[in-house]
């Protein structure tokens, strides 16, 4: 049997690091294995809350991971001002204190979400102005106002349900700092959207701290290109910038095919040349023949042909643009270039989006490019930096995948429902800025039966049951760590029997635990079988809430097994996780 505990990254604003760690993680599970029937067990704080990126891949299987990545994460929904997105539990809904529920506020700095019950009879405030409403029965659910946009969408990637293969994705956009200036102008020449952090932005980043090109990155929710490791290291970088190495600055046509492959941008060659290349505006025709004189005599250009001329002018800053067939003229410098970038980027493998029936429509260079021979030509590696190429990692490629399977078939040991994967738990962590579950045990429905699962406080109440002051926060001197233990205890199934669902609790006499044996029995009735696993027990113990005070504080029945195991003594919690599965005698133990 293989045994993976984890702990993934912590930071909520990096959701597609913990996906990637998680697929790595179990990756590595499937080759440790000697063979493909050795069970797995998955366990360990996850740092993702049910529904978010990871339980999503975890127990429904697969995920569209590209809805994920952080240089697509921003377009995959409605971008309005006023947006209300609802989830399992909703964020960004705005209350006011007459209806009854009060506001959250979080600071721009609190880049974590909380998720108590909003109410006006039990609050606490801190000298920050920051409000944190508590319901000691119920913390399951949060109604958070939060202006901050990487806060926003940090609410939004933890709670979506990421599996919708068929989600069409934005276009990825760009964010370059002032050292690129002319990869800015390339990208624009290929239609995407692309911004350039200006003069003074620079000023205010390189002599005052004043980091506006992040502010800008994520207000636009645009992806950063720099040249800068100082910025990629910074702690307020937004997630996914890209760093091009200054080595590579002489062969910036290399760094910028790698970036296309990396974004998994594709080519549209209609969109090529409708960018303006001084301010990113777009460029439209202009039809009115006094409009294309204007334009062209404020370039001293001949215009007794204006009206048989297409004449266009950017949206933004006006600038004029024509077509000229000289070869020297700007319009065929343009045009050149950009035949070069095409060129280049169907050499690289950067590929071309298609059309709905499978073709693809070349617009300017229909008689300019042949598709087929750039692609059998390939890039030339003997040019220089055509190493970079070659550094394409797996994370990558599996940020690209709109269906990122996982190696195994898993399950958590407190979900509710087979179906739509709830946790029975509300939170394995509270503090005072952040209530949820983070913490899972996975296991692999075919090969194991849930035989119990260690009893966890489902309310602030039975975490402070002495009603001290936010004494339900994690630490405290009853709960010593921030995070409430969890734990269950499996038998192995019968291989050829098993269909892959769940077992029904066994029914064993009260002999069975003397002997060590896997079954166990309990001192009340057994439960039902239509019952949710654990829901006796729980109930029994939890009741409404007011669980009788003991000291120490009434723990010895919450430690009870699911198949019916009656309480442990206090000075022997080990035999609720080590009794041995199979009926033999525990292992002596291992002396020198």
């Amino acid at each position: 049997m293989v045994v993976v505990n984890a702990h993934l990254f912590w930071n909520p604003g990096y959701e597609y690091v913990k996906l990637c760690q998680a697929h790595y993680i179990l990756i590595q599970a499937r080759q440790f294995r000697s063979n493909d029937q050795e069970p797995v067990l998955l366990a360990g704080d996850f740092n993702s809350r049910p529904h978010g990126c990871t339980h999503t891949y975890l127990t429904q299987g697969f995920i569209n991971a590209k809805l994920v990545a952080p240089w697509y994460a921003y377009h995959h929904y409605n971008k309005s001002d006023n947006d209300t997105v609802n989830y399992r539990v909703q964020f960004g809904k705005k209350n006011s204190s007459h209806n009854g529920n009060a506001t959250t506020n979080t600071t721009a700095a609190d880049r974590t979400d909380a998720t108590t019950t909003v109410s006006d009879n039990e609050k606490s405030e801190n000298g920050d102005g920051i409000e944190i409403h508590e319901n000691h029965n119920n913390p399951t659910a949060a109604d958070i106002t939060d202006s901050d946009p990487e806060k926003t969408l940090t609410n939004r990637l933890s709670s979506l349900t990421l599996n919708d293969e068929g989600r069409t994705l934005g276009p990825v956009r760009y964010i370059l700092d002032a050292t690129l200036n002319k990869l800015c102008r390339w990208l624009r020449i290929m239609g995407i959207d692309t911004v350039l952090e200006s003069e003074e932005e620079e000023q205010e980043r390189t002599k005052d701290g004043n980091f506006i090109l992040f502010d800008r990155a994520r207000k636009e929710q645009r992806t950063l290109i720099t040249t800068s490791t100082r910025l990629m290291a910074r702690r307020e970088c937004p997630a996914g910038a890209y760093c091009i190495n200054p080595v590579f600055l002489p062969n910036l046509e290399v760094a910028m095919v790698h970036i296309l492959l990396t974004h998994g941008v594709e080519l549209e060659p209609e969109n090529w040349l409708t960018r303006c290349v001084v301010c990113n505006g777009n460029i439209v025709e202009v039809v009115e023949t006094k409009e294309k004189q204007r334009i062209l005599s404020s370039y001293d250009a001949p215009k007794d042909h204006c009206h048989e001329m297409k004449v266009y002018e950017c949206n933004g800053c006006q600038q004029g643009y024509w077509w000229d067939d000289r070869p020297n003229s700007s319009a065929s410098r343009v045009k050149s270039k950009a035949t070069r970038l095409f060129r280049l980027c169907l050499q690289g493998g950067v590929p071309i989006k298609e059309n709905s029936d499978g073709t693809t429509k070349l617009g300017m260079f229909e008689d300019l490019v042949n598709i087929e021979e750039e692609r059998e030509r390939g890039w030339d590696t003997t040019s220089p930096g055509s190493a970079l190429l070659e550094q394409q990692l797996d994370i990558v490629d599996w940020l690209k995948d709109s269906h990122l399977e996982c190696p195994f078939e898993l399950k958590s040991a407190y979900s509710s429902n087979n179906e739509t994967h709830d946790e029975i738990l509300p939170f394995t962590n509270v503090t005072y800025y952040f209530v949820s579950t983070l913490d899972y045990i996975f296991y692999q429905p075919i090969n194991f039966t849930l035989e119990s699962r260690l009893y966890v406080p489902k309310s602030f109440k039975t975490l402070n049951d002495e009603e001290i002051e936010r004494g339900h926060l994690l630490p405290s001197d009853v709960w010593p760590s921030d995070h409430l233990a969890i734990g269950a205890t499996f038998s192995f199934r019968n291989q050829g029997t098993s269909n892959g669902k769940e077992a029904e609790p066994a029914k064993v006499n009260d002999e069975s635990r003397s002997d060590h044996s896997n079954k166990s029995t309990s001192a009340g009735d057994p439960p039902s079988k239509d019952e949710p696993v654990g829901s006796q027990i729980e109930n029994t113990v939890t009741g409404d809430g007011n669980a009788e005070k003991t000291d120490p504080p009434a723990i010895l029945e919450e430690q009870q097994i699911l198949s019916g195991v009656p309480p442990i003594p206090s000075n022997d919690m080990s035999e609720l996780f080590c009794m041995p599965l199979g009926g033999a005698a525990p292992p002596p133990p291992i002396t020198n």
